[in-house]
């Protein structure tokens, strides 16, 4: 996959084509324009393209099991990780992951503690950076401060060298980025679908809708990988 275009081999587009149906209730539900959300994903491939960045080669990570860090403050009580396992970091969680080693990726549409994001770029993290509608401000002056690999990713027609990997929010996201890594088994830490996180009481309400669509997706998303790895294959720690 060494500096390819596009990781075309390990897409699903049987799994993407499934889940089109949930992603137009998101997408009719929530009001997002997706026209707006394809602008992203050409701007975020143009800046990637004009700094000369190039695709990460994966193979170090194809078929290992994974474990995603949620958003939930994980101070002393963090997962012990298992050699040989994927940490994938859910977007603002970074704030509250505190595990000795940078994660391998990071899967972040730019909100949260930014300055610890590049940290853990500069230190060997790579970031799965995706582009929606509402981010455009924050990839045109965030983009160059991510020195380490990048990974761009959106939720429309694909614009090399952009991926779709499914999901909808940072979390759920990180969920079908492990699974595109053909991990085995997830494990999920640090995340309540039941109890969202917001600053007020409107971004509260359409944060519950979010959580609600980001738990229907993974379970969609459970079953459908049962053909390949038996049930249980993703698992919610609490």
């Amino acid at each position: 996959m060494e500096n390819s275009c596009i990781y075309t081999s390990g897409l699903d587009k049987k799994l993407l084509s499934e889940i089109e149906n949930i992603m137009q209730k998101i997408f009719s539900q929530l009001a997002i324009d997706r026209y707006l959300d394809y602008q992203s994903s050409v701007l975020l491939c143009r800046m990637f393209q004009s700094a000369r960045r190039k695709l990460p080669d994966l193979s170090n990570f194809i078929g290992k099991p994974s474990v995603i860090i949620g958003p939930y403050n994980l101070s002393g009580s963090m997962p012990k990780i298992d050699p040989g396992t994927t940490v994938i970091v859910a977007g603002s969680s970074v704030e509250n992951y505190n595990l000795p080693e940078p994660p391998a990726f990071i899967v972040t549409d730019l909100d949260g503690n930014l300055e610890k994001l590049f940290s853990y770029s500069g230190t060997g993290s790579t970031v799965v950076l995706h582009a929606h509608g509402d981010n455009i401000p924050r990839i045109i002056d965030y983009f160059s401060k991510i020195k380490g690999p990048i990974i761009p990713s959106c939720q429309v027609y694909i614009h090399p060298p952009a991926n779709n990997f499914g999901g909808f929010t940072d979390g759920d996201r990180s969920v079908f980025f492990a699974n595109f890594l053909g991990s085995p088994q997830i494990d999920i830490y640090g995340f309540n679908l039941e109890d969202p996180i917001a600053k007020s009481k409107p971004l509260l309400e359409t944060k519950r809708k979010k959580l609600k669509f980001a738990g229907e997706l993974i379970g969609f998303l459970e079953t459908y990988r049962s053909r390949t790895y038996g049930d249980q294959n993703i698992t919610f720690h609490r």
